[in-house]
């Protein structure tokens, strides 16, 4: 049996080759036609991240929570029209969301944003103007309400910062006074200036260490741009892959085909009559019906015709 069907496929062989070849060619020819496809991606990083000095459990499963959120808004029509609107492009809402992936990470709370189109430049071009509106969104934005506190803070953080070395310096010069003071009143009165002066000193780096970390605290929900892309790396087209597939597909399918024809068709088997015996058939066949007829006529005859003779004597 196996020696039939590898002769039927041998038979066959033309057509086993032919068909791979086809199937490849085809494929190659769909597949290098198509345009090149770049990709570009931006990453940023949802809550206090690294930049926390004491990051706790809770702001992370927060932030975690809220990436989602993020990536969701990254594709809204409202987002994505302020792209279009900000950037002159010439294309629909529909159009510029079927050209961005946004791909969240929880373990990392990194936050993902991939395009994909044929121009390289507008593909770093779209990366970038959708994150900096995810980035506006969030209280790290140049437009949140949290920056003129931010700056407030600062402000104050300068301006305390100086008075400390401005107080430092007043120390040290009352000190060196009191070196050369010879009287006991002047030292008594340098003295008193010194222990005023070193108490508002600390009084001002009490302030500093309640500041710090006012300034420093970060929000759960800000995002910040970690990567930024440049330029937009080349799509591999992966056209082998496809060519190989194709080329794979069509011969088992070819191989299929040729064993079920040779497996249906040897099960439709006519015999063979030799022309002897279609002739005792058909002469076997003629006579029984000339004998049915005779006996048919017998019986049905008339009954005065029983016992004439035809040959012109009476009866016997």
């Amino acid at each position: 049996m196996s020696k039939k069907y590898f002769g039927a496929v041998l038979r066959w062989s033309w057509l086993v080759l032919l068909a791979p070849l086809l199937a490849g060619s085809i494929v190659f020819m769909v597949g290098t036609r198509q345009p090149r496809l770049y990709d570009a991606t931006a990453r940023l990083v949802v809550g206090p991240g690294v930049k926390a000095v004491n990051p706790n459990l809770n702001d992370m499963r927060a932030a975690s929570q809220l990436m989602w959120t993020y990536s969701e808004f990254a594709t809204t029509p409202a987002v994505l029209q302020q792209v279009i609107d900000e950037n002159g492009l010439s294309m629909s809402v529909g159009a510029l969301s079927s050209q961005i992936t946004v791909n969240p990470d929880q373990t990392t709370l990194w936050l993902s944003i991939r395009v994909r189109s044929e121009d390289d430049k507008q593909a770093v071009l779209i990366a970038n103007a959708v994150a900096n509106s995810l980035i506006k969104m969030s209280p790290s934005g140049a437009d949140s309400g949290a920056n003129p506190v931010k700056s407030s803070i600062n402000n104050q953080i300068e301006q305390v910062e100086q008075e400390v070395t401005d107080t430092e310096a007043m120390i040290r010069g009352f000190q060196d006074d009191l070196k050369v003071a010879k009287d006991q009143s002047s030292q008594r009165l340098i003295e008193t200036r010194i222990a005023e002066q070193q108490s508002y000193l600390t009084r001002l780096r009490t302030t500093l260490t309640s500041l710090y970390p006012q300034y420093l605290q970060t929000y759960t929900n800000q995002l910040t741009l970690v990567e930024s892309p440049k330029t937009a790396v080349a799509v591999d087209s992966q056209v082998k892959i496809f060519v190989m597939l194709a080329g794979l597909a069509a011969l088992i399918a070819t191989l299929a085909i040729i064993l079920a024809f040779e497996y249906f068709g040897s099960q439709v088997t006519i015999p063979k009559i030799s022309a002897p015996e279609i002739d005792k058939s058909l002469l076997g066949g003629l006579s029984q019906h000339l004998s049915g007829e005779n006996s048919a006529a017998q019986k049905h005859a008339p009954q005065e015709w029983a016992g004439q003779d035809f040959s012109g004597r009476g009866r016997a």
